[in-house]
């Protein structure tokens, strides 16, 4: 991704869903060689033919079996998971080692001793080993898991510098889901940048983050959350260009319009002029009053 890219705006196209971030208000007067292209994140159902390589009764094009091919993708990836994810749920159990038999223990029968002797040392190889792999395991897990945090920061910050409102997509993600789905929100994108543009729509998208957070079973909600991904994309589209400076005698010769200045400050920070248009169709109707 481009840092100099214009802004990401956030879209979400699943039925039923609230979208939090609304498209920009255009000016009237806007054309289209006025209009400056923007990326769309959004999530929604793409048409895929159930017949072959047809569709809608054509040829596919190539999208269309690009679009298979990915969601042949995402079955398997879903597969995946939900078998490491019943590894997780049910770990084996720790192996019991008990006391070291004694000649006691055994009635004093040497021969019985002996035998048992020999399969309390096999269960105490057993249960080092089992604790050497856990430990192991465990030590792999945190490594990946700080490495795989490390890539999406990156590939956050990234998309911060387009999209404004990320931050807030980003802190309902972490207010809404528990530890364990953001855990796997992250393991089931295939790339950093990947899970950085599903935690911008999800998070962006109070219903659609309420309903997943609802989910407790770990394999549907990944199931849920992959079959999300799978819908995620970004297209251009149109934004609002900067105003055109206002001519006539709305205000006073040689005067500072205060408030105009404020909303043009605020406006450079935030890169939303809407407030500016607002104040300047203002200042043209009463202008339009005066004559």
């Amino acid at each position: 991704m481009d840092p100099e890219d214009d802004n990401l705006v956030i879209e979400t196209e699943i039925e039923g869903s609230e979208t939090l971030n609304d498209d920009k208000e255009t000016t009237p007067g806007d054309t289209e060689a006025e209009t400056a292209e923007e990326l769309v994140v959004s999530i929604g159902d793409e048409p895929v033919s159930k017949e072959g390589e047809e569709f809608n009764g054509q040829p596919a094009p190539d999208w269309v079996k690009d679009l298979r091919r990915e969601r042949k993708e995402d079955k398997r990836l879903i597969r995946e998971l939900q078998e490491k994810l019943k590894t997780n749920i049910a770990p084996p159990a720790p192996i019991e080692v008990g006391k070291r038999p004694t000649l006691a223990d055994c009635e004093y029968d040497e021969e019985l001793h002996e035998k048992k002797v020999d399969e309390w040392l096999k269960r105490k190889s057993e249960a080092e080993e089992q604790e050497r792999k856990k430990v192991a395991a465990a030590q792999e897990a945190e490594s990946a898991f700080k490495k795989t945090q490390e890539n999406y920061a990156k590939a956050a910050a990234d998309l911060k510098k387009k999209v404004p409102t990320f931050d807030e997509a980003e802190a309902a993600i972490k207010d809404t889901f528990s530890v364990a789905q953001q855990g796997m929100l992250l393991d089931l994108a295939k790339t950093p940048e990947e899970a950085a543009l599903l935690t911008a729509a999800i998070g962006s998208n109070a219903k659609l983050l309420k309903d997943l957070s609802s989910i407790g079973n770990p394999v549907k909600f990944v199931s849920e959350v992959a079959r999300i991904a799978a819908q995620v994309k970004t297209a251009p589209r149109k934004a609002p260009i900067p105003e055109r400076q206002v001519r006539g005698n709305a205000s006073v010769p040689g005067a500072v319009d205060s408030q105009l200045k404020r909303l043009e400050e605020e406006a450079d920070r935030t890169g939303d002029r809407t407030k500016v248009a607002h104040y300047r169709r203002q200042l043209l109707l009463k202008q339009r009053e005066k004559r």
